[in-house]
């Protein structure tokens, strides 16, 4: 059944293909390609330090460095090859889980996270959970529009983000380290 499900999405993806849609999609693919999350961490790394929130920092790059990680040896465990047809863009290695999708959804789940600590007003709130939830999002579709990996892949890179989230919160706030 999930088989017939990816191919079925994966040749609609094909179908509704566009030039405006396709320039679109390659740039948030790129959000969470390895320099676009590089870029983004560093950033995000250096913000928090400078307004002394180092606990925060250090949890943002952790859990982002374990998303990439528990990606890589689910890959290699699995090894499920990418979809065969109609790739828009060349991608290396194993297609199980979507890096991309469990990275994206961990990073910025985790920025949305301390950012919401720190606004109180309900407005600045639900723009940083709406946009916490849209990039992860437009970055997984965008795998699959672009043919590197199946709806299933990005699926469960999501789900396992969400795991790696929750974990390092949990890690870094309910256990208060030092």
């Amino acid at each position: 059944m999930w088989h017939l499900l990816d191919i079925k999405i994966a040749e609609f993806s094909v179908f509704i293909r566009t030039g405006i849609l396709t320039d679109f999609f390659l740039f948030v693919t790129s959000l969470a390609d390895g320099v676009g999350v590089i870029f983004f961490l560093a950033l995000v790394i250096f913000s928090f330090f400078l307004i002394g929130r180092y606990r925060a920092g250090l949890s943002i790059f952790f859990g982002t460095a374990l998303a990439w990680c528990t990606q890589f040896l689910i890959k290699i465990m699995i090894v499920r090859p990418r979809p065969n047809f109609s790739a828009l863009v060349e991608a290396n290695g194993y297609s199980f889980p979507s890096g991309h999708a469990l990275v994206s959804a961990t990073l910025f789940g985790l920025v949305a996270y301390y950012l919401i600590c720190r606004f109180k007003s309900f407005r600045q709130r639900l723009v940083i959970i709406a946009m916490a939830l849209i990039l992860p999002f437009l970055v997984g579709i965008s795998r699959i529009y672009l043919g590197v990996h199946w709806t299933t892949d990005v699926l469960v890179g999501w789900a396992l983000g969400l795991v790696v989230w929750g974990f390092t919160i949990w890690l870094f706030t309910a256990q208060k380290l030092k």
